[in-house]
């Protein structure tokens, strides 16, 4: 594999993605608090319907091929298994964000939003020890550990 430095235009785009994800949790928290609290399905509806826009539009924009050259092969055929991935992972986020949006509204902000975040990246970090057979250095080790000890902590009343 090729090792590149960071340009700039990635780190103002990792940036711009982290504000994005902390959207995503403050819009579930204010939802939560608001008289709509209730209204689960059209929030999220409305939410993912937003996003495919934003993101075809995007696509579009950002595309140097065609557009549909990963659903269409080379014998301009339809190539099923990059729609059933797509309808797959969009089921499972719909389900996280839904699982999410519930317990934004039960859980106080000050567990939720770090179990969340953080729980998300040392179980995507397990499943690639597990599942890719990562092997993880000795700092990689003490993160992870860390880690899962500060989110327990999170847990306890002092």
């Amino acid at each position: 594999s090729q090792e590149r430095k960071a340009s700039i235009s990635w780190f103002i785009l990792c940036i711009f993605l982290m504000f994005c994800s902390c959207g995503i949790g403050l819009f579930q928290k204010i939802h939560q608090a608001s008289n709509y609290k209730l209204e689960l399905k059209g929030f999220l509806t409305t939410a993912f319907i937003v996003v495919a826009v934003v993101s075809l539009i995007i696509s579009l924009i950002m595309s140097r091929k065609n557009a549909f050259s990963v659903i269409l092969n080379q014998n301009k055929k339809i190539n099923v298994k990059p729609i059933i991935t797509m309808i797959i992972v969009g089921v499972a986020t719909g389900v996280v964000n839904r699982l999410n949006l519930y317990l934004a509204g039960v859980i106080p902000s000050a567990i939720f939003f770090p179990v969340v975040n953080g729980g998300s990246i040392i179980l995507c970090t397990i499943a690639a020890f597990i599942i890719f057979k990562e092997k993880l250095q000795k700092l990689q080790w003490i993160g992870l550990i860390v880690g899962v000890v500060a989110l327990a902590f999170l847990c306890f009343r002092f």
